[in-house]
């Protein structure tokens, strides 16, 4: 536990990224199975003249709508993963992690689409309450996942509750790292692009691109949120106090 401190928002990011790199193939495994389901909508909608219209678009749709449910359940392994190594759970792997996501699927899936839903109607309608809801709910995979909110709304809840009073820092630590991550990912998909054209192979590389590094911005975000809960909750006093219970108890 003694990793667990106050931290300022460029350790956040260096310790995130040396999570990422110990645990790299935990994270790479999560991130490629959030994207399986695409790989063969990609690949219909590449051949799409080998096909009927009407049945390929129901197919491509539900493979659409499945990838959505496990890209959910996957991030959510991800908050999961890296909170729990963060915490010095070195057993945690990518069993466990889905395991423990599988426990509360339902959950986990419509919290995520009623953040999703939050984010858009504020960014569509008035730009400034899209960034509140950014901030009150960026912490919702989190919450679900190293808490235990009886319900998906709940769980939205309990991740304003935590945001209250740290706005500023949370677009610090966030607004960079997603401006970084997309320009990163831009950049390779040009390069890709130009190389291989638009075939699918070019579109698979890049989804093993966004496999690799998505999972960075899941680990800055779940450690933000530990950090903000040890800065206004005493989180890390809490973890030395159940550390000494148990201790004595043995």
């Amino acid at each position: 536990m003694d990793n667990v401190r106050a931290r300022s928002n460029s350790e956040l990011v260096d310790a995130a990224f040396e999570l990422y790199r110990r645990k790299f193939s935990v994270f790479l495994t999560l991130g490629a199975i959030s994207l399986v389901p695409m790989i063969p909508a990609t690949m219909l909608k590449n051949n799409a003249s080998s096909f009927e219209a009407e049945p390929l678009s129901v197919v491509i749709f539900g493979l659409v709508v499945i990838s959505f449910a496990i890209s959910c359940l996957g991030a959510a392994a991800v908050s999961r993963a890296a909170g729990r190594a963060y915490l010095g759970d070195e057993s945690i792997d990518v069993g466990s992690a889905i395991g423990y996501v599988l426990q509360r699927p339902v959950r986990i899936i419509l919290a995520t689409l009623l953040k999703g839903l939050i984010f858009t109607i504020g960014f569509i309608f008035l730009v400034i309450p899209g960034f509140f809801a950014m901030k009150s709910y960026f912490a919702v995979p989190a919450t679900l996942v190293m808490e235990k909110p009886e319900s998906s709304r709940e769980a939205l809840k309990r991740s304003h509750e935590v945001s209250k009073g740290w706005g500023k820092r949370i677009f610090l630590v966030l607004l960079p790292t997603w401006l970084l991550y997309m320009i990163a990912v831009t950049v390779v998909g040009a390069a890709f692009q130009l190389a291989a054209g638009d075939s699918v192979w070019a579109e698979v590389i890049m989804m093993a691109v966004y496999a690799a590094t998505y999972p960075i911005i899941e680990i800055i975000t779940t450690l933000l949120y530990l950090d903000i809960r040890v800065r206004s909750e005493g989180y890390d006093i809490e973890l030395m106090a159940k550390g000494l219970d148990a201790n004595l108890a043995s």
